[in-house]
């Protein structure tokens, strides 16, 4: 399994596994890290056994400064929503289509203000 990437720079420092061989943890070579966590194994609502549960990114200190994506699925396992989360705004689902393929990514912008 991928332990790190490097080439000119290093791209991927770290990466560690659960025992199933799902990514636990990934650490870039800027600091920046993203955390895997999974639905139970024993999980039997909807299909969710095992599967992606929440995808966070940021430092150490800030987890989720980046990112904070959290997936549920319908019983085909298909993905049926993905929030994403930024500090001081709601959650909003992404939009899906009546074939539950996702079909936009949400995302939001700081807008300059002016003094």
């Amino acid at each position: 399994m991928l332990k790190s990437v490097a080439g000119t720079n290093t791209y991927v420092s770290d990466t560690t596994y659960d025992s199933a061989g799902r990514i636990n943890l990934r650490t870039f070579g800027n600091g920046t890290q993203s955390d895997y966590d999974y639905y139970a194994w024993n999980t039997q609502t909807q299909g969710q056994g095992g599967r992606l549960q929440t995808l966070k990114s940021g430092t150490s200190a800030a987890t989720t400064s980046l990112q904070n994506l959290t997936y549920t699925y319908d019983t085909v396992a298909t993905s049926r929503a993905s929030w994403m989360l930024w500090p001081g705004r709601r959650p909003r689902p992404s939009p899906t289509n009546t074939l539950d393929r996702l079909t936009a990514r949400l995302y939001h912008r700081r807008r300059k203000r002016a003094v």
